[in-house]
Parts: C-alpha cells; structure tokens; sequence
C-alpha cells in the first residue's frame, strides 16, 4: 500500500518539489565558483547552452523538433515567454548580483520570489488580496529591510547587488506563473530543453553584437569545466525537470510550503561550501521572512493539515 502510494503523480509530484529545493540552490555555490573566471553573462550562457546540448542529444534531434511542432501556438508563445523570463533575464539579473553581494544575502534575498508569485497572481491574474497576504507582504519588507540595514543599526545599504538579486526573484516568479497558467504539455524534458535553447540563442546573441570581446573568457573555464557541467545537470537540468514535473503533479499550495526551505538551503550551502559566516542579522531577518511566507500561506497550511490528518485516519482505520 505505501509503495502504491509512493506511485502517486501528486506524491512523486511532492518529492520532485522537494528536492528541486536542494538542486535549485546549488547556483549559489556554483555560481560563485565560476564568477571567479568569466563575466556573469558569460557564465549564464555557457551552462544554459551545456543544458540544451545535453538535452538536445538525449532527446534527439529529430524527435526534439517532431515534438516541439506538435505544441499549439498559444502554448508555445507562453512557452517562449516563460523561458526569456527563466533562462535569459533571470539568470542575468542572478549572476550579476551575485557577483556584487554575498550567497547569504542572495539565498535571503531569492526568498522573496513566493512574495512576487502571491503579487503578480494578484495584480495580473485577478486573485483575491486578502489581509494574510498583505500581513505576510509587510513580513517580508520588514525582513528585507532588516537584512539591508544590518539590524535598523545603519542606514539602508541595500547594493546593487541585492537589487539585482530582487529583480531575477520577480523574473522567475513571473516566468513561473505564465508556465503555471497556460503551458500544460506533459512532455517535461521538451519543454526544459526548449526553455534552454531560447537561452542559448538570445544570450549567444547578445555576447555576439555587444560582449564578443568576452568571448575568450570561456577558454578561463576549461580548468573548472566540471563544476560547469555540474551545475548544467544539477542547478539547471535537474532542477527544471523537476521543478516543471512538480508543477504539473502537485500543487502551488504545497510547491509554496516546500519553498520554505529554500533560504535554509541556501544559507546552509554558502557557510558549508563558500565559508561565509552566518551572522544574528542573517538569522533574524530569515525568520521574519519566512514568518511572512507562512502567514500569506496560512490557509493553505491549515487545508493541507486537514488533508493529512483525514488520510492518516484513512490509512489508521483501514
């Protein structure tokens, strides 16, 4: 019976959101490694075209594009728009602001992208404002602004940085959204490799007309060709499949709960593996933070306690 259940597209769909959350942080180790090396938009296009490679020839290149003309236009305009969001000026805005501040301050700062869902599905998709989720907003501001006045001890320092960082939280949670509401093919690794193969060529041709002088940059990374391919299968491949299968199979009540984690991981990552030294301030402004996010989900917590307690008591009388 629990093996039945672990068969569930919604439980597999849980599990997949899960451990999207651990794949999906490791940009912030990767991504400082490999800053050290070349130029942000050097890096975001060198492992979103190693993605698509990967992808491109696990799929195949006949049945990649035998595929890609089945999907109807709408769904392959929402597609495209999705992937400019989450392949081209998310990463850009990410990199570069990860560059000017610290992987604390970006795992923190990245927190806010369940705060601009709750926005944009409210400003753009008509859902109902309600006092949780303005409570919550408040929440979060008042995190940020204690992260970026180390405390109310300063004066606001939030760095370009950090405004970078809150910008590629809003591009992926608008890219999310617009994935969510109107992209439902099942055919996952398609839609990861599509996503990436717009990211190759507008980021490629971008460094083309404006940064061609960068382009001896990659050379730079041969060294740490390694941690490019990991965080081309582990921060982008993995995490996208996973993260599009969670998407279609379980729901944005329990993807939202699962991002709690996110700022945990993060902080956990960049003290472990970047020895970055977690301070009162980082603690303070987490918790407050994630405060914010369990008060805008407050009652989807309680539905999604109240679902569990019925199938416990399912399972017990059974």
């Amino acid at each position: 019976m629990n093996l039945e259940k672990l068969k569930d597209p919604g439980t597999l769909g849980s599990l997949a959101s899960i451990i999207s959350k651990f794949t999906a942080r490791t940009d912030v180790v990767f991504g400082k490694i490999l800053l050290e090396s070349a130029t942000p938009i050097i890096v975001a296009f060198v492992e979103i075209a190693a993605a698509w490679l990967l992808l491109f020839f696990y799929i195949g290149i006949k049945p990649f594009f035998q595929k890609l003309r089945e999907l109807e236009k709408p769904e392959l305009l929402s597609i495209t728009i999705s992937a400019i969001l989450t392949s081209v000026l998310g990463p850009l805005f990410f990199l570069h602001g990860l560059k000017l501040t610290s992987a604390i301050n970006t795992s923190l700062l990245v927190n806010l992208n369940p705060l601009f869902l709750s926005v944009v599905a409210v400003l753009i998709f008509k859902e109902k404002f309600t006092r949780k989720l303005i409570v919550g907003v408040s929440l979060m501001a008042l995190g940020t602004l204690y992260l970026s006045t180390k405390g109310f001890t300063e004066g606001m320092t939030l760095n370009n940085g950090d405004f970078l960082i809150i910008l590629s939280a809003m591009s992926y949670s608008l890219g999310t959204l617009i994935f969510k509401k109107y992209v439902h093919s099942p055919n996952i690794s398609l839609l990861v490799a599509y996503r990436a193969m717009i990211g190759t060529f507008i980021l490629g041709g971008i460094i083309f007309f404006f940064y061609r002088n960068d382009i001896s940059e990659i050379i730079h990374l041969q060294p740490i060709l390694h941690v490019l391919l990991a965080y081309a299968i582990i921060g982008v491949i993995a995490t996208y499949v996973l993260h599009y299968y969670a998407l279609e199979n379980t729901t944005m009540t329990n993807n939202a709960l699962f991002t709690l984690s996110s700022p945990l991981i993060g902080v956990a990552y960049a003290s472990a593996f970047l020895g970055e030294k977690i301070e009162l301030v980082h603690v303070i402004s987490m918790i407050i933070m994630i405060c914010g996010l369990l008060v805008t989900k407050f009652d989807m917590i309680q539905k999604t306690l109240i679902i569990t307690k019925m199938k416990l008591k399912h399972l017990h009388n059974n």
